[in-house]
């Protein structure tokens, strides 16, 4: 029961948390008994830069936590290997066109070379939610993700 009931809250929340939001990733947590409020943000995974900012009230919380926890380490050296290992399906004999159609592997085939100016072999032990974020970059109004702030 416990493996059913976990990830359905998780979902549950995921829904209902943002309609409470006012267009905030931060929520508090406070009362029944807690001595003091904690805060929960919400991550942002593809974001135009223009889009990017902290508010001020996410600072003030920052600032005053007695401690900060984050999704990941940024600072751990392994984190690329270890996600880019997580994104592989490691299963024998698994390849990303088994995933697919025959018709639909060659269409996406040809999307990914022509609009996206990618070889689908490089893919063909990622998982299939990989190729999903890559469309789901697209979506964005913004030309690109990866933004360097000149100096």
């Amino acid at each position: 029961m416990f493996k059913k009931t976990v990830p359905f809250l998780s979902l549950l929340l995921m829904t209902i948390l943002p309609a409470f939001a006012q267009q905030s990733l931060l929520y508090k947590i406070s009362g029944n008994g807690l001595p003091q409020p904690s805060y929960v943000y919400g991550t942002m995974h593809m974001i135009c830069p223009q889009d990017f900012r902290l508010s001020d009230r996410l600072t003030k919380v920052a600032r005053a936590a007695n401690v900060l926890y984050l999704e990941v380490d940024m600072d751990d050296p392994s984190l690329l290997l270890t996600m880019g290992m997580l994104m592989q399906d490691q299963t024998p004999g698994y390849a990303l066109e088994k995933a697919f159609r025959p018709q639909d592997f060659q269409r996406l085939k040809k999307y990914m070379n022509d609009s996206l100016q990618l070889d689908i072999e490089n893919f063909r032990q990622m998982k299939p939610l990989v190729i999903q974020a890559l469309f789901a970059a697209r979506l964005l109004p913004c030309k690109n993700l990866h933004h360097r702030s000149r100096r």
